[in-house]
Protein backbone atom coordinates (compact mmCIF):
# COMPACT_ATOMS: atom_id res chain seq x y z
CA UNK A 1 0.00 0.00 0.00
CA UNK A 2 2.79 2.43 0.81
CA UNK A 3 2.58 5.54 2.95
CA UNK A 4 -0.43 7.86 2.69
CA UNK A 5 0.10 10.45 -0.03
CA UNK A 6 -0.17 13.37 2.38
CA UNK A 7 2.67 11.92 4.43
CA UNK A 8 4.89 11.64 1.34
CA UNK A 9 4.10 15.23 0.42
CA UNK A 10 5.14 16.54 3.84
CA UNK A 11 8.34 14.47 3.82
CA UNK A 12 9.28 15.73 0.37
CA UNK A 13 8.57 19.29 1.48
CA UNK A 14 10.99 18.88 4.37
CA UNK A 15 13.66 17.20 2.26
CA UNK A 16 13.49 19.97 -0.32
CA UNK A 17 14.50 22.49 2.35
CA UNK A 18 18.09 21.34 2.00
CA UNK A 19 18.06 22.62 -1.58
CA UNK A 20 16.20 25.86 -0.97
CA UNK A 21 16.97 26.73 2.65
CA UNK A 22 20.10 28.71 1.97
CA UNK A 23 18.61 30.64 -0.92
CA UNK A 24 15.62 32.82 -0.07
CA UNK A 25 13.74 35.12 -2.43
CA UNK A 26 14.41 38.86 -2.29
CA UNK A 27 11.74 41.28 -3.46
CA UNK A 28 12.82 44.76 -4.57
CA UNK A 29 10.44 47.65 -5.22
CA UNK A 30 12.28 50.19 -7.38
CA UNK A 31 11.34 53.55 -8.89
CA UNK A 32 12.40 54.24 -12.49
CA UNK A 33 11.29 55.15 -15.99
CA UNK A 34 9.84 52.05 -17.62
CA UNK A 35 9.60 51.86 -21.42
CA UNK A 36 6.40 49.77 -21.41
CA UNK A 37 3.99 48.26 -18.84
CA UNK A 38 5.28 44.73 -19.42
CA UNK A 39 8.71 45.85 -18.17
CA UNK A 40 7.49 46.71 -14.66
CA UNK A 41 7.93 43.17 -13.29
CA UNK A 42 10.93 40.92 -13.84
CA UNK A 43 13.10 38.31 -12.15
CA UNK A 44 16.88 38.36 -11.81
CA UNK A 45 19.09 35.41 -10.94
CA UNK A 46 22.35 36.63 -12.48
CA UNK A 47 23.82 40.06 -13.20
CA UNK A 48 23.26 39.55 -16.94
CA UNK A 49 19.51 39.38 -16.24
CA UNK A 50 19.38 43.01 -15.10
CA UNK A 51 17.44 45.12 -17.65
CA UNK A 52 19.47 47.77 -19.46
CA UNK A 53 16.70 50.39 -19.22
CA UNK A 54 17.15 50.73 -15.45
CA UNK A 55 19.10 53.60 -13.91
CA UNK A 56 22.60 52.94 -12.60
CA UNK A 57 21.24 53.32 -9.06
CA UNK A 58 18.64 50.59 -9.55
CA UNK A 59 21.07 48.30 -11.34
CA UNK A 60 23.32 48.57 -8.33
CA UNK A 61 20.49 47.83 -5.92
CA UNK A 62 19.90 44.54 -7.69
CA UNK A 63 23.62 43.77 -7.71
CA UNK A 64 23.77 44.44 -3.98
CA UNK A 65 20.93 41.98 -3.36
CA UNK A 66 22.60 39.34 -5.53
CA UNK A 67 25.81 39.42 -3.46
CA UNK A 68 24.16 37.26 -0.79
CA UNK A 69 26.23 35.59 1.91
CA UNK A 70 27.14 31.89 1.90
CA UNK A 71 25.15 31.68 -1.32
CA UNK A 72 23.38 34.23 -3.47
CA UNK A 73 19.60 34.54 -3.07
CA UNK A 74 17.51 32.04 -5.01
CA UNK A 75 16.31 34.98 -7.10
CA UNK A 76 15.52 38.68 -6.91
CA UNK A 77 12.00 39.52 -8.00
CA UNK A 78 11.55 43.17 -8.93
CA UNK A 79 8.70 45.59 -9.34
CA UNK A 80 9.34 49.00 -10.86
CA UNK A 81 7.10 51.91 -9.91
CA UNK A 82 6.92 53.79 -13.19
CA UNK A 83 7.96 57.44 -12.99
CA UNK A 84 6.51 58.09 -16.44
CA UNK A 85 3.34 56.01 -16.22
CA UNK A 86 -0.28 57.14 -16.15
CA UNK A 87 0.47 60.64 -17.34
CA UNK A 88 3.33 61.49 -14.99
CA UNK A 89 5.50 64.31 -16.38
CA UNK A 90 2.77 64.88 -18.96
CA UNK A 91 1.79 68.45 -19.87
CA UNK A 92 -1.75 67.36 -20.72
CA UNK A 93 -3.78 68.49 -17.69
CA UNK A 94 -6.56 66.06 -18.60
CA UNK A 95 -4.25 63.11 -18.01
CA UNK A 96 -4.21 61.66 -14.47
CA UNK A 97 -0.97 62.02 -12.53
CA UNK A 98 0.77 58.89 -11.33
CA UNK A 99 1.28 60.10 -7.76
CA UNK A 100 3.49 58.43 -5.18
CA UNK A 101 0.38 57.31 -3.34
CA UNK A 102 -0.89 55.53 -6.45
CA UNK A 103 2.52 54.10 -7.24
CA UNK A 104 2.89 52.63 -3.75
CA UNK A 105 -0.67 51.31 -3.83
CA UNK A 106 0.22 49.36 -6.97
CA UNK A 107 3.46 48.19 -5.33
CA UNK A 108 1.56 46.90 -2.30
CA UNK A 109 -0.76 44.94 -4.58
CA UNK A 110 2.30 43.39 -6.24
CA UNK A 111 3.80 42.44 -2.86
CA UNK A 112 0.56 40.72 -1.82
CA UNK A 113 0.49 38.51 -4.90
CA UNK A 114 4.23 37.74 -5.14
CA UNK A 115 6.18 35.11 -3.21
CA UNK A 116 8.80 37.10 -1.29
CA UNK A 117 10.85 36.18 1.77
CA UNK A 118 12.78 39.44 2.20
CA UNK A 119 11.57 42.83 0.96
CA UNK A 120 13.56 46.02 0.35
CA UNK A 121 12.51 49.36 -1.13
CA UNK A 122 15.55 51.58 -1.78
CA UNK A 123 13.60 54.89 -1.95
CA UNK A 124 10.84 54.28 0.60
CA UNK A 125 12.14 56.82 3.13
CA UNK A 126 13.16 59.36 0.48
CA UNK A 127 9.64 59.14 -0.94
CA UNK A 128 8.13 59.81 2.49
CA UNK A 129 6.32 56.46 2.42
CA UNK A 130 8.21 54.59 5.15
CA UNK A 131 5.52 54.89 7.83
CA UNK A 132 2.85 53.72 5.39
CA UNK A 133 4.92 50.70 4.37
CA UNK A 134 5.70 49.80 7.98
CA UNK A 135 1.96 49.72 8.70
CA UNK A 136 1.36 47.70 5.52
CA UNK A 137 3.98 45.06 6.39
CA UNK A 138 2.61 44.73 9.92
CA UNK A 139 -0.86 44.16 8.51
CA UNK A 140 0.43 41.62 6.01
CA UNK A 141 2.13 39.66 8.78
CA UNK A 142 -0.51 39.88 11.51
CA UNK A 143 -3.76 39.95 9.53
CA UNK A 144 -3.08 38.37 6.15
CA UNK A 145 -0.52 35.88 7.53
CA UNK A 146 1.96 36.78 4.79
CA UNK A 147 5.19 35.81 6.52
CA UNK A 148 7.59 38.25 4.89
CA UNK A 149 10.51 40.17 6.38
CA UNK A 150 10.98 43.77 5.31
CA UNK A 151 14.39 45.41 5.52
CA UNK A 152 13.79 49.14 6.03
CA UNK A 153 15.63 52.12 7.50
CA UNK A 154 14.97 52.20 11.25
CA UNK A 155 12.19 54.54 12.49
CA UNK A 156 11.61 53.43 16.12
CA UNK A 157 7.92 52.78 15.34
CA UNK A 158 8.14 49.24 13.95
CA UNK A 159 8.25 46.86 16.96
CA UNK A 160 7.72 43.87 14.68
CA UNK A 161 9.48 40.56 14.17
CA UNK A 162 8.84 40.99 10.47
CA UNK A 163 10.63 44.33 10.06
CA UNK A 164 14.40 44.69 10.20
CA UNK A 165 15.47 48.27 10.94
CA UNK A 166 18.83 49.33 9.53
CA UNK A 167 20.58 52.27 11.19
CA UNK A 168 24.09 52.96 9.89
CA UNK A 169 26.23 54.65 7.28
CA UNK A 170 28.45 52.38 5.17
CA UNK A 171 31.42 53.09 2.91
CA UNK A 172 32.88 51.24 -0.04
CA UNK A 173 35.86 51.69 -2.32
CA UNK A 174 34.89 48.99 -4.81
CA UNK A 175 34.71 50.15 -8.42
CA UNK A 176 31.81 47.81 -9.11
CA UNK A 177 29.53 50.00 -7.04
CA UNK A 178 28.06 53.35 -8.00
CA UNK A 179 27.40 54.79 -4.55
CA UNK A 180 27.92 58.54 -4.55
CA UNK A 181 31.31 59.25 -2.99
CA UNK A 182 31.42 55.62 -1.94
CA UNK A 183 28.81 56.19 0.77
CA UNK A 184 25.64 54.22 1.43
CA UNK A 185 22.84 55.42 3.65
CA UNK A 186 20.94 52.73 5.53
CA UNK A 187 18.12 53.13 3.01
CA UNK A 188 20.46 52.53 0.07
CA UNK A 189 22.00 49.46 1.70
CA UNK A 190 18.80 47.63 2.71
CA UNK A 191 18.89 45.65 -0.54
CA UNK A 192 22.30 44.29 0.43
CA UNK A 193 21.09 43.25 3.88
CA UNK A 194 18.00 41.57 2.42
CA UNK A 195 20.16 39.59 0.00
CA UNK A 196 22.64 38.77 2.76
CA UNK A 197 19.93 37.23 4.94
CA UNK A 198 18.47 35.38 1.95
CA UNK A 199 21.85 33.78 1.31
CA UNK A 200 22.42 32.71 4.93
CA UNK A 201 21.72 29.06 5.88
CA UNK A 202 19.01 28.36 8.45
CA UNK A 203 21.70 26.83 10.65
CA UNK A 204 23.56 30.15 10.87
CA UNK A 205 22.76 33.67 11.99
CA UNK A 206 24.00 36.90 10.43
CA UNK A 207 25.53 38.05 13.71
CA UNK A 208 29.15 39.09 13.09
CA UNK A 209 28.56 38.39 9.42
CA UNK A 210 31.24 40.03 7.27
CA UNK A 211 30.32 42.52 4.54
CA UNK A 212 33.32 42.24 2.26
CA UNK A 213 32.04 44.89 -0.14
CA UNK A 214 32.41 47.56 2.56
CA UNK A 215 35.58 49.31 3.62
CA UNK A 216 34.19 51.10 6.68
CA UNK A 217 31.06 52.20 8.53
CA UNK A 218 30.07 54.73 11.15
CA UNK A 219 31.90 53.73 14.31
CA UNK A 220 29.92 53.03 17.49
CA UNK A 221 31.27 52.42 20.97
CA UNK A 222 30.48 49.10 22.63
CA UNK A 223 27.88 50.83 24.79
CA UNK A 224 26.31 52.42 21.71
CA UNK A 225 26.22 49.06 19.94
CA UNK A 226 24.50 47.45 22.95
CA UNK A 227 21.93 50.25 23.15
CA UNK A 228 21.23 50.04 19.41
CA UNK A 229 20.70 46.26 19.48
CA UNK A 230 18.48 46.50 22.56
CA UNK A 231 16.49 49.15 20.70
CA UNK A 232 15.83 46.80 17.78
CA UNK A 233 18.37 48.29 15.37
CA UNK A 234 20.52 46.40 12.91
CA UNK A 235 23.87 48.19 13.06
CA UNK A 236 27.39 47.65 11.77
CA UNK A 237 30.83 47.61 13.34
CA UNK A 238 34.44 47.70 12.16
CA UNK A 239 36.57 45.17 14.00
CA UNK A 240 39.85 46.70 12.85
CA UNK A 241 39.96 44.64 9.68
CA UNK A 242 36.44 44.11 8.35
CA UNK A 243 32.94 45.55 8.51
CA UNK A 244 30.50 43.23 10.27
CA UNK A 245 26.88 43.09 11.37
CA UNK A 246 26.76 43.54 15.14
CA UNK A 247 23.80 41.22 15.76
CA UNK A 248 21.05 39.72 13.63
CA UNK A 249 18.02 41.33 15.27
CA UNK A 250 14.72 42.70 14.03
CA UNK A 251 12.70 45.59 15.48
CA UNK A 252 10.54 43.50 17.85
CA UNK A 253 10.80 44.85 21.40
CA UNK A 254 7.51 44.45 23.27
CA UNK A 255 7.54 40.87 24.51
CA UNK A 256 4.45 39.04 25.76
CA UNK A 257 3.66 35.68 27.34
CA UNK A 258 3.32 34.14 23.88
CA UNK A 259 6.07 36.12 22.13
CA UNK A 260 9.34 36.23 24.01
CA UNK A 261 12.91 37.28 23.24
CA UNK A 262 13.33 34.58 20.60
CA UNK A 263 11.08 36.65 18.32
CA UNK A 264 13.82 39.31 18.26
CA UNK A 265 16.23 37.04 16.36
CA UNK A 266 16.18 37.09 12.56
CA UNK A 267 17.43 33.48 12.40
CA UNK A 268 14.66 32.11 14.60
CA UNK A 269 11.86 34.12 12.99
CA UNK A 270 13.10 33.04 9.56
CA UNK A 271 12.73 29.37 10.58
CA UNK A 272 9.31 30.08 12.10
CA UNK A 273 8.23 31.57 8.78
CA UNK A 274 9.61 28.56 6.91
CA UNK A 275 7.66 26.10 9.05
CA UNK A 276 4.47 28.15 8.86
CA UNK A 277 4.63 28.48 5.08
CA UNK A 278 5.47 24.81 4.52
CA UNK A 279 2.78 23.43 6.83
CA UNK A 280 0.06 25.81 5.69
CA UNK A 281 0.74 25.12 2.02
CA UNK A 282 0.87 21.36 2.46
CA UNK A 283 -2.25 21.27 4.62
CA UNK A 284 -4.18 23.42 2.14
CA UNK A 285 -2.98 21.51 -0.91
CA UNK A 286 -3.01 17.94 0.40
CA UNK A 287 -5.45 17.74 3.30
CA UNK A 288 -8.25 20.35 3.33
CA UNK A 289 -11.37 18.85 1.75
CA UNK A 290 -9.64 15.60 0.85
CA UNK A 291 -10.01 13.61 4.09
CA UNK A 292 -12.78 12.80 6.57
CA UNK A 293 -12.46 14.60 9.88
CA UNK A 294 -12.36 11.43 11.94
CA UNK A 295 -9.74 10.19 14.38
CA UNK A 296 -7.90 7.98 11.88
CA UNK A 297 -7.50 10.74 9.32
CA UNK A 298 -6.44 13.22 11.98
CA UNK A 299 -3.70 10.74 12.87
CA UNK A 300 -2.62 10.68 9.22
CA UNK A 301 -2.21 14.47 9.30
CA UNK A 302 -0.34 14.39 12.62
CA UNK A 303 2.00 11.65 11.35
CA UNK A 304 2.75 13.73 8.25
CA UNK A 305 3.49 16.85 10.28
CA UNK A 306 5.75 14.92 12.66
CA UNK A 307 7.59 13.39 9.69
CA UNK A 308 8.19 16.92 8.44
CA UNK A 309 9.57 17.91 11.83
CA UNK A 310 11.87 14.89 11.94
CA UNK A 311 13.37 15.86 8.61
CA UNK A 312 14.05 19.34 9.94
CA UNK A 313 15.76 17.75 12.94
CA UNK A 314 18.04 15.68 10.70
CA UNK A 315 19.03 18.89 8.89
CA UNK A 316 19.79 20.61 12.24
CA UNK A 317 17.23 23.32 11.48
CA UNK A 318 15.25 22.47 14.64
CA UNK A 319 16.15 20.42 17.71
CA UNK A 320 12.76 18.77 18.07
CA UNK A 321 9.16 19.18 17.01
CA UNK A 322 5.95 17.32 17.75
CA UNK A 323 2.26 17.73 16.89
CA UNK A 324 -0.72 16.03 18.53
CA UNK A 325 -4.47 16.40 18.94
CA UNK A 326 -5.32 19.20 21.38
CA UNK A 327 -7.41 17.16 23.79
CA UNK A 328 -8.47 20.14 25.92
CA UNK A 329 -9.65 22.12 22.90
CA UNK A 330 -11.49 19.02 21.68
CA UNK A 331 -13.07 18.55 25.12
CA UNK A 332 -14.28 22.16 25.12
CA UNK A 333 -15.71 21.76 21.62
CA UNK A 334 -17.73 18.72 22.68
CA UNK A 335 -18.90 20.51 25.82
CA UNK A 336 -20.09 23.49 23.77
CA UNK A 337 -22.07 21.08 21.60
CA UNK A 338 -23.95 20.01 24.72
CA UNK A 339 -22.25 16.67 25.27
CA UNK A 340 -21.55 15.49 28.80
CA UNK A 341 -17.78 15.10 28.82
CA UNK A 342 -17.40 14.52 32.55
CA UNK A 343 -17.61 10.75 32.20
CA UNK A 344 -15.82 10.46 28.85
CA UNK A 345 -12.39 8.87 28.69
CA UNK A 346 -9.48 10.56 26.93
CA UNK A 347 -9.87 8.09 24.08
CA UNK A 348 -13.52 9.03 23.69
CA UNK A 349 -12.60 12.72 23.71
CA UNK A 350 -9.94 12.18 21.06
CA UNK A 351 -12.36 10.26 18.87
CA UNK A 352 -15.19 12.77 19.35
CA UNK A 353 -16.90 14.51 16.44
CA UNK A 354 -15.55 18.05 15.98
CA UNK A 355 -17.36 18.84 12.74
CA UNK A 356 -14.99 20.42 10.23
CA UNK A 357 -12.47 21.64 12.83
CA UNK A 358 -9.19 19.87 13.55
CA UNK A 359 -7.76 20.85 16.92
CA UNK A 360 -4.01 20.36 16.98
CA UNK A 361 -1.30 21.47 19.35
CA UNK A 362 2.44 21.02 19.32
CA UNK A 363 5.82 22.37 20.19
CA UNK A 364 8.95 23.13 18.22
CA UNK A 365 12.36 23.96 19.64
CA UNK A 366 14.42 26.14 17.32
CA UNK A 367 18.10 26.46 18.26
CA UNK A 368 19.71 29.84 18.40
CA UNK A 369 23.16 30.38 16.91
CA UNK A 370 26.32 30.73 19.01
CA UNK A 371 26.51 34.51 19.46
CA UNK A 372 27.62 35.05 23.07
CA UNK A 373 30.45 33.25 24.84
CA UNK A 374 31.15 33.40 28.57
CA UNK A 375 34.75 32.26 29.02
CA UNK A 376 36.50 33.51 32.15
CA UNK A 377 40.16 32.51 32.27
CA UNK A 378 41.84 32.37 35.65
CA UNK A 379 45.61 32.54 36.17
Amino acid sequence: MGAPQINISFIEKARSIFKRADRGIVGLVLKDNVPSPDKKEFTVQFIDDIPEYLSDFNKEQIKLALLGNVTSPKKVVCYVMNNTGSGANNDDEDEPTNTLTEMYKEARAWIRKTKIHFLAMPTVATDGMLSDMVMFVKEEINVNKNKIMAVFPFTNTEDSEGIIGCDFTAYTTEDTHTAVSGTYTAEEYCSRIAGYIAGTPFTQSITYGTLNDLSDCNRLTIAEQDAAVDGGKLVLMHDGEKVKIVRGVNTFKTTTKTKGDSFKKIKIVNIMNLIYDDLMKSIRDDYIGKFNNDYDDKCILITAINSYFMNLVTQSIIVRGEAQIDIEAQRNHLRMKGEDVTEMSDKEILEGDTGSIVYLTGNVFIPDAIEDIEFPIYL
